[in-house]
C-alpha cells in the first residue's frame, strides 16, 4: 500500500470516528484536573497550526513544561482545561512549520533535543536506515528494530556504510546556532532527547550517562540555561533510567504511554499522546485526543510515515 492510499484510508477512518462521536466523547472526558500531552515530530505547517487552532476553539489553554512541573509537585489543581505541546529529535523543519504559530499565538512549547544530529551529523540516523533500508546487512533488511537495540559504535558503522558514497544527505536537525536562538524565544523550552537517540534500556551503564548526563551539559553550553526536562527516545525507560535521570539532575521526564495526564502521575513517566507528521485532520484530531492507537489496535491497522518513529 504506497503512502498516498494510507493516508487517504486512514482518513477515512478517522472521519468514521468524527461521525460516530467517538471524538466529542474523548473530548468531553478532559477534566479540568487533567493534562492533554501531546508530542510532534516534523509536522507539516497547515496541519500544526490547525491542531493548535481546533484546541484554542475547544476551550484549551497551554501550559509550560516549568508550569507543569510545578503544579504537579505542589499538587495545585488546574481550573482549565490544559495542553501540553511539545516536539522530539530537534528538527529544522520546526523553525519554519511550528515557531512562528507559537510564537504569534504565544502557546508554550518544549523542545526535546538529540544532540549529536545538532553538532555533528546534521541527520538523524534512523531516518538514514530508512531511506536506504535495501543496503542494510540481511539480518537487518526485514527487522530493523534490531538495530535500536545495538550500541552506537555498531549502528554509527553500519549508518555510515549505508550512506557511503551517496550524495550529501540533506540536513535534517537545527543547528546548533538555530536551536540556540529559538531558546531565546519566551514560548520555548529546551530539553533533553539524549545524546544519540538511543534506547535507554539497550545502554550499558557508561553508555546511558553519556547520552543522559553529556546531553545535558552539551546544551546548557549552548544555550545558557538550565535543562532540566527529559523525553525518553521511542518511549522505552525502565527504572535504572528514571534513576539516572533523578541523579543527574532532571525534574521531569516524558514517555509515549496513551493517557492523559493526572494530578499524581509519575514525574518520570508523564505520558504523551503522539500526533503524525502528516495526515488528513479528521485522523490527526483521534490521535490528539489518544483515540486513535486504542482503535488502530483493535483493528490492527498500520500507518507508517517515513521520517518518524513512534512507540
Amino acid at each position: 500500500m504506497n503512502r498516498h492510499l494510507r493516508l487517504f484510508i486512514a482518513g477515512i477512518a478517522g472521519l468514521a470516528l468524527n461521525l460516530s462521536g467517538s471524538v466529542e466523547k474523548a473530548h468531553g472526558r478532559i477534566q479540568e484536573n487533567h493534562v492533554l500531552p501531546l508530542f510532534f515530530h516534523n509536522p507539516q505547517e497547515k496541519l500544526f497550526r490547525n491542531i493548535i487552532k481546533w484546541l484554542v476553539d475547544n476551550g484549551f489553554a497551554f501550559i509550560s513544561t516549568q508550569e507543569l512541573n510545578k503544579s504537579i509537585r505542589r499538587k495545585e489543581g488546574l481550573n482549565k482545561k490544559m495542553a501540553w505541546i511539545t516536539f522530539d529529535d530537534g528538527w529544522r523543519d520546526n523553525i519554519d512549520n511550528v515557531i512562528p504559530t507559537i510564537t504569534e499565538l504565544d502557546i508554550p512549547a518544549t523542545f526535546f533535543v538529540s544532540t549529536y544530529p545538532v553538532e555533528k551529523s546534521g541527520y538523524f540516523w534512523w531516518t538514514a536506515v530508512n531511506r536506504y533500508k535495501k543496503k542494510l546487512p540481511p539480518k537487518y533488511r526485514n527487522n530493523t528494530s534490531e538495530i535500536w537495540r545495538l550500541p552506537w559504535p555498531e549502528i554509527k558503522k553500519i549508518v555510515e556504510e549505508l550512506i557511503g558514497n551517496e550524495k550529501k544527505i540533506q540536513r535534517e536537525a537545527m543547528t546548533v546556532e538555530e536551536l540556540t536562538a529559538i531558546s531565546k524565544l519566551p514560548q520555548v523550552t529546551i530539553g533533553c532527547h539524549g545524546t544519540h537517540h538511543l534506547l535507554g534500556t539497550s545502554c550499558s551503564e557508561s553508555a546511558l550517562v553519556k547520552e543522559i548526563l553529556d546531553s545535558k551539559l552539551t546544551l546548557e553550553n549552548w544555550i545558557q540555561k538550565p535543562v532540566k526536562y527529559f523525553s525518553f527516545p521511542k518511549g522505552v525507560y525502565g527504572e535504572r533510567e528514571k534513576h539516572s535521570l533523578k541523579k543527574h539532575g532532571y525534574e521531569l521526564a516524558a514517555g509515549t504511554d496513551n493517557y492523559l495526564i493526572a494530578q499524581d502521575v509519575d514525574l518520570y513517566a508523564v505520558p504523551r499522546f503522539g500526533v503524525l507528521n502528516e495526515a488528513y485532520f479528521s485522523e490527526a484530531i483521534c490521535h490528539v485526543l489518544g483515540i486513535w492507537q486504542p482503535f488502530k489496535n483493535k483493528f490492527k491497522l498500520s500507518h507508517k510515515i517515513t521520517g518518524q518513529h513512534t512507540k
